[in-house]
């Protein structure tokens, strides 16, 4: 039985969920424990998802631990759901922390992430025919424009990640600077930074100062300073994670914009390697930096902003 468009829609979120919890596994403690109910959801999102693809009858009123028998009656021969053992661990580990107030302890953190992914992984493949590592989250991603420049990159990285990357970089550029454009007002200006943008002075400067050639270089200087400080305020200002904004920020190439406003897309914007222009890019870090967009994408969906 293939997996329709909505399932495929509902496993992004799972693995969504899943992600994040991730992240919250690698906070410091106490915020590490909120991992346990994040883990659990998405593996109790997962069970329901499969009990509707498998049409499983009369769901109402299972508990967690149930559903292994009630799924396994609908596969075909001997296969079985796995990560049984691991999951009643999660399962009293959450109880206890959500009905008792004990928190995890490290150990349990890591061991509830490493079962967790491998109950997605086995899981995913047995029920629904496809790769956990294959799911997108990108279906969860409103902005058109966003969501197909993102699907482009990740085809694209299969034979060429440096390109793939440049797609993505401008992408995330591209996410920022139309919601400022959408919040933005005549009278206000901008509600993310104060100040003009600093975009086109260098040029200007160096169009009419080109026998000072250290005065074009010192002004292009600044104005880069300035701007990098202007997109970490907008960063902030969105509520974007700003440890994950850092390492991206390490992993891609330098944007400029070639327009105040980007009307034609991504095609408003050059990139500029630097320090990056020998560096070989892996697999982990496409897809780092494809769900870093996606994740501020998903962030600022969810900002409620009155112009």
């Amino acid at each position: 039985m293939g997996i329709n468009p909505n399932e495929m829609k509902r496993l992004s979120f799972i693995k969504y969920l899943f992600e994040s919890a991730v992240q919250q596994s690698k906070k410091p403690q106490p915020m590490a424990s909120q991992s346990i109910l994040t883990f659990h959801d998405s593996a109790e999102l997962f069970l329901l998802l499969a009990a509707d693809h498998l049409d499983v009858q009369d769901k109402s009123g299972i508990k967690f631990m149930e559903w292994w028998d009630r799924l396994e009656n609908k596969l075909d021969g001997d296969q079985e759901l796995s990560q049984k053992r691991p999951m009643r661990k999660l399962h009293d580990t959450r109880g206890n922390l959500k009905h008792s107030g004990v928190r995890p302890s490290e150990e349990d953190i890591e061991e509830s992430r490493v079962h967790t992914k491998e109950f997605f992984e086995n899981n995913t493949l047995l029920i629904f025919g496809i790769d956990f590592s294959e799911i997108s989250l990108v279906y969860l991603v409103e902005n058109k424009e966003v969501r197909e420049s993102l699907e482009k990159a990740k085809d694209l990285s299969k034979e060429n990640k440096k390109e793939a990357i440049k797609i993505i970089a401008k992408t995330f550029r591209l996410l920022i600077d139309k919601f400022e454009e959408e919040k933005s007002s005549p009278l206000y200006g901008s509600p993310l930074i104060p100040g003009e943008s600093m975009g086109f002075i260098d040029n200007r400067v160096e169009s009419e100062n080109r026998a000072k050639p250290k005065l074009v270089d010192f002004v292009k200087k600044v104005t880069k300073s300035i701007e990098d400080i202007q997109l970490a305020l907008k960063v902030i200002a969105l509520n974007i994670d700003y440890d994950r904004f850092v390492k991206f920020n390490h992993l891609t190439p330098y944007v400029n914009a070639s327009a105040s406003v980007p009307e034609n897309g991504l095609e408003d914007y050059s990139v500029h390697f630097g320090a990056n222009r020998e560096r070989k890019y892996i697999k982990e870090d496409i897809e780092f930096c494809i769900n870093f967009v996606i994740e501020s994408a998903i962030t600022i969906q969810e900002l409620d902003w009155s112009n």
